[in-house]
């Protein structure tokens, strides 16, 4: 029997979507959905910003939308996944099972903010590629909720932040909160952390840690 090859086709939703920024977005960026209203059409128009911490994302088509009051800044994203973005120019190749994000204020996927902490909200598949002089990566929507860690450098006091190196995701650390208000204990260096990703106040909230009672 002749082996036959049937060609792929791309079936995931392109939705509509208009730049609410003052620059271009580039080819295959990740974009941050700031408004959701529905055009002249009666159809479903996504306004869409750069990102700046968690919210809800998609991925830009592989053609450029012009800055925000051209008449080339509509385009269209998706949210279906997997969908390929791009990297961010100065970031290693992405490994299969790595958990990347994006840079604050930037369209590219990093693995880590140019501070070093650790950046989250997508994992990688394994497939990159460069063509057009644009690198991108194969990736699926996947932002942690909790996080396992160990306290570095200083002792988490209470209503601080301190450094928590994170368990199962290599070499990355965030920012942790040590906001509980029923105690005044402090969490010290080596000890065991457990991380939630608080929305209101916008960082990492320490929900359990391995204590000693203040004397």
């Amino acid at each position: 029997m002749t082996a036959t090859i049937t060609r792929q086709t791309d079936t995931r939703r392109w939705l509509r979507a208009e730049n609410k920024t003052g620059e271009e977005i580039p080819a295959y960026a990740v974009v941050l959905i700031n408004e959701v209203e529905l055009d002249n059409d009666g159809l479903v128009l996504y306004g869409v910003d750069k990102p700046r911490g968690p919210g809800n994302y998609a991925v830009n088509s592989g053609n450029p939308i012009a800055a925000a009051g051209s008449p080339n800044s509509f385009g269209t994203i998706t949210f279906d996944w997997p969908a390929m973005a791009q990297i961010h120019g100065s970031a290693s190749t992405p490994v299969a099972g790595d958990n990347w994000g994006v840079a604050d204020n930037t369209w590219e996927l990093a693995y880590t903010d140019a501070a070093g902490w650790g950046l989250f909200g997508f994992r990688i598949l394994g497939l990159t590629v460069n063509r057009d002089g644009i690198r991108r990566t194969l990736i699926t929507q996947d932002q942690p909720r909790h996080l396992w860690g160990i306290v570095e450098g200083d002792d988490i006091l209470p209503n601080a932040d301190g450094i928590v190196r994170l368990d199962g995701y290599g070499d990355r650390a965030v920012k942790g909160h040590l906001d509980w208000m029923h105690n005044s204990d402090k969490v010290s260096v080596g000890k065991e952390i457990l991380l939630a990703w608080n929305d209101e106040q916008d960082h990492w909230s320490t929900i359990g840690a391995e204590c000693e009672l203040q004397q």
